[in-house]
C-alpha cells in the first residue's frame, strides 16, 4: 500500500492538501493511507527513520517556518529512503532550482497558484508512485533499500531470509541474508507489506516464506531452510494457516511445510 505523508506549516493548506488527498483516494482502486500530515518536520524525519521500507509519498512545503526548510527535510528522507517519490507543494517558484542543487531526487514540483491544477498534478504524482509501486511488485529483480553502517545497500528480495527486531537496540532491525546480516534503523511493523511473501510471525519477526521449510500448526513453529525455527503467536497462526492454503512456495521443499 502506498503511504502519504504531508508536511506544511500553515494550518488551512495542511487542511487542503489532506482533503485533497482524500478526495482523489474516493475514486482509486487501489487505497492509499494517509499515513501523516503535519506542520513539524521532526516529525516528518521521526517517521522516515522509523519506517525504512515503507512505500511513500512525501508532499512537502518548501518554506515551512521552522530551522529545517523543504528541502533540507527531503535531504534528510533520502538518507532513510531513497526509494520514496518526494513532491513539492508550494508557493515559492523560485526555489524550484534548489532541488537540483540538492539532488533530492523530486519527481514535481507545484505551485499553489491554481486549485483544479494543483488537484490534478497531485493525482498525476499519486497515480505515478501507485505505478512505480505496481511494477516493483511484479518484477522479478526487486531490491529492498537500506541504510546501514553509512551506505545504501540494495537487496533481492530473494536474498532476505527474514528480519528480526533487535534484542537490545530499540528501534533496530536485523536483516538476514545467505551471506550475512545488516543492521538498520527501522520499524518491523512495515516489512510485512513488501511483498507477498513476507509474513509477519510476531512483533518481532518478519520471514520470507520462499525460504519457509516447515510449518508447525501445532507446536506453532516455523523452520527455515538455514535451520532457524521460529515461533508464531497465536494470532497470527490462523493468518498463516489461510496463507498456506493460499502460497505456493518456490522452494524444493514444498512437500515438508505443513507437519
Amino acid at each position: 500500500m502506498l503511504r502519504v505523508i504531508i508536511c506544511d506549516d500553515q494550518p488551512e493548506q495542511r487542511i487542503g492538501l489532506r482533503t485533497i488527498v482524500e478526495k482523489i483516494n474516493e475514486d482509486l482502486d487501489h487505497k492509499l493511507e494517509l499515513a501523516l500530515v503535519t506542520g513539524n518536520p521532526n516529525e516528518v524525519i521521526g517517521f522516515a527513520r522509523a519506517n525504512v521500507g515503507m512505500t511513500a509519498l512525501y508532499f512537502l512545503d518548501v518554506d515551512l517556518a521552522h530551522a529545517i526548510n523543504g528541502i533540507d527535510l527531503a535531504a534528510a528522507i533520502r538518507k532513510f529512503d531513497t526509494s520514496c517519490e518526494i513532491v513539492f507543494v508550494t508557493a515559492y517558484r523560485e526555489m524550484a532550482y534548489l532541488t537540483f542543487k540538492h539532488k533530492v531526487n523530486a519527481t514535481d514540483y507545484i505551485i499553489k497558484d491554481n486549485v483544479r491544477s494543483l488537484k490534478q498534478r497531485m493525482s498525476d504524482c499519486i497515480a505515478l508512485a501507485q505505478e512505480r509501486l505496481h511494477s516493483e511488485k511484479t518484477s522479478d529483480n526487486r531490491v529492498y533499500s537500506v541504510r546501514s553502517g553509512g551506505e545504501i545497500w540494495n537487496i533481492h528480495y530473494d536474498d532476505i531470509i527474514s528480519f528480526k527486531t533487535h534484542p537490545v537496540k530499540r528501534h533496530n532491525i536485523i536483516l538476514h541474508m545467505f551471506n550475512g546480516e545488516l543492521e538498520f534503523r527501522g520499524s518491523i511493523r512495515n516489512l510485512e507489506s513488501l511483498d507477498s511473501t513476507f509474513f509477519k510471525c510476531s512483533q518481532s519477526y518478519v520471514i520470507n516464506l520462499k525460504h519457509l521449510k516447515n510449518f508447525n500448526k501445532d507446536f506453532r513453529t516455523l523452520e527455515l531452510i538455514t535451520g532457524e525455527v521460529v515461533s508464531i503467536s497465536t494470532r497470527r497462526l490462523k493468518v498463516m494457516l489461510g496463507r498456506i492454503d493460499k502460497q505456493h512456495f518456490e522452494n524444493d521443499y514444498e512437500d515438508d511445510i505443513l507437519s
